[in-house]
């Protein structure tokens, strides 16, 4: 005996296969090709199948793991995730499932533990770096355990028995001396700068504090040179005003004199100088650090520095705190939802502050 089968479940099947059996991490944009192909050939076909249940394939043959993965990736848009987060935890999950080549629901605490240290020993990656996939699987199994399956309502089609990330740890990570900008160097590296736009990017860093990714997603319409201000849009969709330093208005009016003149551009404020598709396209933040090394290499004072745009974070934070702001007032400036971030990540206290403390309450 046969019955029709309903064209969507059919070529969610075929998909299904195509990915477990070719290439189950292809790129999406061919696959959604493939599945425009076969909707087009069969919108005018009925699909039998055989009633016959010894003919059907059982559940654990079928990896649907990237299936799995994607509704996983959906569920973090939904809660407001950056994309850069997405990325990096799609990208965690296909390293993973590469090198495991187990179906989802298969995956022991054994598994993980053999990646990680494959990770660790083998491909020589960093406590942190070990803590970010640990991060990514942990998340993933946790919605994995939490959602229900597809009898009861929910999406997957089968679970593992017990979460394999129960009793994985993180990494013990080293807690080393932080430094932080001098204001002899903040100095070198503003008088190193070789273009206009270059010394405006580093002074509305030092002014602000903003991160990397706000600075280089500023588009014009963002600056109120009046007002001197600017709105960012940081992370988890927050938007906070910016405030420039008078030294900081000077030189971006004077890149912004330049910026309003080109016209065949995107809207950002900081503009990459080489045309990408006939257009000056927005900076990148892989730009803002090879400016910054670039600085670093030219100038023989700063030998061994390593500069990097949250740096500059870093260097706002500690000098509002030396001249008196409070800790509330630097996490308002910074952003943070926490205030405990702003005091263990951004104040540093440098040993000549610490010896001024010293020899006042203990000399």
């Amino acid at each position: 005996m046969q019955t029709a089968i309903n064209t969507d479940n059919f070529v969610m099947t075929v998909m299904e296969t195509l990915m477990a059996s070719m290439d189950m991490w292809a790129e999406q944009e061919r696959l959604n090709q493939v599945k425009a192909a076969l909707y087009m050939n069969l919108m005018d076909k009925t699909i039998l199948a055989d009633d016959y249940a010894g003919r059907q394939l059982p559940t654990e043959y079928i990896d649907d793991t990237p299936r799995v993965v994607e509704m996983w990736l959906r569920c973090m848009q939904l809660e407001k995730r950056t994309a850069g987060t997405i990325e990096n935890y799609r990208g965690e999950l296909r390293n993973f499932f590469e090198w495991c080549r187990k179906h989802y629901a298969d995956i022991t605490t054994n598994d993980v533990r053999a990646y990680l240290s494959w990770r660790q020993i083998v491909k020589h990656n960093s406590d942190t770096t070990i803590n970010n996939k640990y991060h990514a699987l942990q998340s993933f199994y946790r919605w994995i355990m939490s959602e229900d399956l597809i009898e009861d309502g929910g999406s997957l089609m089968r679970k593992p028995k017990k979460n394999p990330m129960d009793k994985i740890n993180k990494v013990k990570t080293e807690k080393k001396l932080r430094t932080v900008l001098t204001d002899e160097q903040a100095e070198i590296i503003r008088c190193d700068c070789q273009t206009i736009r270059d010394r405006a990017v580093v002074e509305v860093l030092i002014a602000t504090g903003m991160r990397v990714s706000e600075l280089v997603g500023l588009d014009l319409n963002d600056i109120d040179i009046r007002a001197g201000k600017c709105i960012i849009y940081g992370k988890g969709r927050k938007e906070r005003p910016a405030f420039f330093t008078p030294r900081a208005l000077v030189h971006l009016e004077e890149y912004l004199a330049e910026r309003r003149q080109i016209t065949d551009c995107d809207p950002a404020l900081f503009l990459n100088f080489r045309r990408k598709g006939g257009i000056y396209t927005r900076l990148s933040d892989d730009s803002i650090r090879h400016m910054l090394n670039a600085i670093v290499e030219s100038d023989k004072r700063l030998i061994g520095l390593n500069l990097h745009p949250h740096m500059f974070r870093a260097y706002l934070a500690t000098y509002m705190s030396r001249h008196g702001a409070s800790i509330k007032d630097i996490q308002r400036i910074l952003g943070h939802s926490n205030i405990n971030t702003t005091s263990e990540c951004y104040i540093i206290d440098d040993d000549e502050s610490m010896k001024q403390v010293h020899e006042l309450f203990a000399a």
